[in-house]
C-alpha cells in the first residue's frame, strides 16, 4: 500500500504544476473544464495505481533522513541560495522565475512576446512567492526537494535499501563514456574536446546542475514507468505529464512507451470500450493538445526543434571517426548491462544513439537538445537495470570500473561548483562572484507568434503581483 500511496503523490506533484499553468495561461472557458476532467481523472486513477504499485517495501527512519539528505546535497549543488556557482544556464533560469514572480500570468517578455517554454515546473513555486516573495528561493529548494526525495521512495520499493543507496550514490558520479574520454584528453594532452562536438551526452549530476526542472521531472516519471509495468491508464497520465513538462524526452521515449502499451493492453484483455471511456483519458487529451497547441505557436519552442531541417554539412574524417568510436562507447554500457538484465529498454536506447546523431544536423548553433534530454533516460536506465541484477559478480565489476573510470569528470564537474579547496578559496575572497546576474528575458528565445492561440485560447494577464523589493535568486 505504501508504494501505491507513493506512486499517487508523485502523479499529484507532476499534474499540480500543469493545472496552475492551465489556469494561469488559459482562458476560463479553457481552462475549467481540463481542471475538472484532469482532476477526476486523476482521483478515478486510485484503482489503477494501487495494483500498478502494490509490492512495497518499508522504509526505515534512517531511511527517510539518507533520502532527505541526498536531496539536500543535490538542491545545495544546484546553486539556488548563491552559496555555490551556479551553472551558466542559470542566466536564464533567474529571470524566468523571478519574471513568473513579479509579472503578470502569461509572462511576457520585455518586448511584448509571451514566453513559450515548459516552465510549469516553476509555477509552484512561483505562486506561493506572490503571497511572500522573500521566501521564493526556499519554496523553489522545498519543490525540488520534495521532487529528488519522491525519486528516491519510488526507486526504494522495487530494488530495496542498498541497491536503492548505491544506484543514488552512483548517479551523481556515473558519465558516459564519450564525456569521459574528453576530459581524459583535456587533462592529460590539453586537447579540446573530441567527442562533446558530436555527442552532447551529459553526465547525470551536469544535467541536474544544468536543467534541475527537467531532471526532477524525467526520474520521477522514469521511477513510475520503467521500474515497474504499470497499468494503461497509468502510462497514459504519466506520458501526458512528460509530454507537457518535458517535451523532448517524451518524444524519444514515446515509440517504447507505445510499445509497452499495446504489450500491456493485450495480457491484461483490455477493451476497446474500457480505454476509450476511462475517466482519466478525456483529460489528458485535452491537456495534451492545448499543451500541443501552445508549444508548437512559436518556432523557437523546444518541441519545434523536432522539424528542424538539415542544414549541410561536411563529412570529414575527424567527423565520422568521432561518431563511429562515439557511439560504440556509449553503447557498450547499454549492451553490457541488456546482457545480464535483458530489458529491452535498453536496446531501445542504444538505437536510439545513431538516430540522434542524425538529428544533430537540424540545429544550427552546432548543439543539440536531443542530447541534453536524453541523458537522464540514458543513465537512469542503465543503473536501475544494472541494480535489478546486481547479484552478478560481473555486474558490480563492470559498474565499479565505470564508476571509477567516471571520477576525473565528476570531480571536474564539483570544481565548477566551487567545493574543492582552491575555488573554496576564491569564493571567500570575492563572494559576489558565484552570484548570476540577471538577464534580460529575451535571452529564451521562444515567442509566441500564432494569432489563434494568442487571441482565443491564453488569457489575459489576470495573476498580477508587485513585489515591494527585488525576488532573492
Amino acid at each position: 500500500m505504501f508504494a501505491s500511496r507513493a506512486a499517487y503523490i508523485s502523479i499529484i506533484y507532476l499534474f499540480i504544476p500543469i493545472l496552475v499553468w492551465v489556469l494561469g495561461w488559459c482562458q476560463w472557458w479553457v481552462a475549467a473544464p481540463i481542471v475538472l476532467l484532469v482532476t477526476w481523472g486523476i482521483w478515478r486513477l486510485w484503482p489503477d495505481v494501487r495494483h500498478s504499485y502494490a509490492q512495497s517495501v518499508a522504509i526505515p527512519w534512517w531511511g527517510w533522513v539518507l533520502l532527505l539528505l541526498y536531496a539536500a546535497g543535490c538542491v545545495f549543488l544546484c546553486g539556488f541560495d548563491g552559496r555555490v556557482q551556479q551553472s551558466w544556464d542559470f542566466i536564464v533560469r533567474n529571470p524566468l522565475y523571478a519574471h513568473l514572480i513579479e509579472q503578470a500570468w502569461p509572462t511576457q517578455l520585455t518586448d511584448g512576446g509571451i514566453v513559450v517554454y515548459p516552465l510549469q515546473f516553476w509555477l509552484v513555486p512561483a505562486a506561493l512567492s506572490k503571497c511572500l516573495p522573500t521566501a521564493s528561493t526556499l519554496f523553489l529548494q522545498l519543490w525540488v526537494l520534495l521532487g529528488l526525495t519522491l525519486v528516491g521512495v519510488n526507486i526504494w520499493q522495487v530494488l530495496g535499501k542498498w541497491r536503492t543507496l548505491i544506484l543514488l550514490g552512483a548517479m551523481p558520479v556515473i558519465a558516459p563514456l564519450t564525456h569521459v574520454a574528453d576530459d581524459v584528453l583535456n587533462v592529460i594532452f590539453l586537447q579540446d574536446a573530441f567527442f562533446a562536438v558530436h555527442f552532447r551526452l551529459l553526465s547525470p549530476l551536469t544535467q541536474m546542475l544544468n536543467t534541475f526542472h527537467f531532471y526532477v521531472v524525467g526520474c520521477l516519471v522514469l521511477s513510475l514507468l520503467v521500474a515497474r509495468q504499470p497499468s494503461c491508464p497509468v502510462m497514459v497520465v504519466l506520458t501526458v505529464a512528460l509530454a507537457i513538462m518535458h517535451p523532448m524526452l517524451a518524444v524519444i521515449l514515446f515509440p517504447w512507451v507505445l510499445y509497452q502499451y499495446v504489450r500491456t493492453w493485450k495480457r491484461e484483455g483490455y477493451a476497446w470500450r474500457g480505454v476509450i471511456w476511462h475517466p482519466v483519458l478525456p483529460g489528458m487529451v485535452c491537456a495534451a493538445a492545448v499543451a500541443g497547441m501552445f508549444y508548437a505557436s512559436s518556432t523557437g519552442s523546444e518541441l519545434c526543434l523536432v522539424f528542424d531541417a538539415p542544414h549541410a554539412r561536411g563529412y570529414s574524417a575527424e567527423y565520422i571517426s568521432a561518431f563511429a568510436i562515439g557511439a560504440v562507447l556509449n553503447i557498450i554500457p547499454l549492451l553490457f548491462a541488456w546482457y545480464y538484465s535483458r530489458r529491452g529498454i535498453l536496446l531501445y536506447l542504444a538505437g536510439c544513439i545513431p538516430l540522434l546523431t542524425l538529428f544533430w544536423m537540424g540545429q544550427d548553433n552546432g548543439i543539440s537538445e536531443w542530447w541534453y534530454k536524453y541523458s537522464v533516460a540514458y543513465a537512469f536506465v542503465l543503473l536501475l537495470s544494472l541494480m535489478l541484477v546486481w547479484d552478478k559478480t560481473m555486474v558490480r565489476i563492470g559498474l565499479c570500473l565505470l564508476l571509477l573510470a567516471s571520477g576525473l569528470s565528476f570531480l571536474r564537474e564539483l570544481d565548477k561548483k566551487m567545493l574543492l579547496p582552491a575555488t573554496r578559496a576564491c569564493f571567500a575572497a570575492n563572494p559576489q562572484f558565484i552570484q548570476s546576474q540577471y538577464a534580460d528575458m529575451n535571452e529564451v528565445d521562444s515567442k509566441l507568434r500564432k494569432q489563434f492561440v494568442s487571441e482565443h485560447l491564453l488569457c489575459p494577464a489576470v495573476f498580477r503581483f508587485s513585489a515591494s523589493e527585488q525576488v532573492k535568486r
